[in-house]
């Protein structure tokens, strides 16, 4: 009898433990998944197209100085929240990327190659939803957040596309160069 009750006590236990173990791991996972929100905040800017607000965009770096004099540095760890005010479907998403790409003098021929990633990861967008690119610099992550639900989608493993990426709003040659001003704290 004593010897069942230790094994129950034991299993008991365990299993607490099990438990406990689950807690504390999912919330580091989803903590680790938002941790730019605890970066510095860079800028922020909105795209709007007439009188249609697209999205609202933030910059974030991890560290205390964002490097771009003199010039800007595509090497540090950002984070890129943009919080889209309207629907849109994936596929105009990726279309907007490759138009955006071509701008920046990218080869019509790679930018659909690198399409074909975004693709695949990236989902229909509804308002209110955000889409947060992270990078280090040298790979990037993609995260969906749709109500209170933050998603990983997708990983960008090639540097060139990682930085192609992220050019789209904080090259030089942006198409929205007021945009990029707001978002790399330049005053206009």
């Amino acid at each position: 009898m004593r010897m069942r009750n230790r094994h129950c006590r034991y299993r008991r236990l365990a299993l607490i433990w099990l438990c406990l173990s689950v807690l504390v791991f999912s919330g580091l996972a989803k903590a680790q998944q938002q941790e730019w929100l605890s970066w510095k905040k860079v800028g922020q800017a909105t795209l709007s197209w007439g009188f249609w607000t697209i999205y609202d965009s933030t910059l974030y770096v991890k560290g205390e100085q964002f490097k771009v004099y003199p010039e800007l540095d595509l090497k540090q760890t950002l984070a890129l929240e943009i919080t889209y005010r309207r629907d849109i479907d994936s596929e105009d998403l990726v279309e907007e990327t490759i138009s955006q790409w071509v701008h920046l003098g990218l080869s019509e021929q790679q930018s659909q190659k690198w399409a074909k990633t975004l693709s695949g990861m990236w989902p229909d967008i509804l308002e209110d939803d955000q889409l947060i690119y992270k990078t280090d610099g040298q790979r990037g992550t993609f995260f969906h957040r749709r109500g209170h639900t933050v998603v990983r989608i997708g990983e960008l493993t090639e540097e060139a596309m990682s930085d192609a990426f992220i050019s789209i709003w904080l090259s030089p040659k942006t198409a929205y160069p007021e945009l990029r001003n707001k978002l790399i704290g330049v005053k206009s």
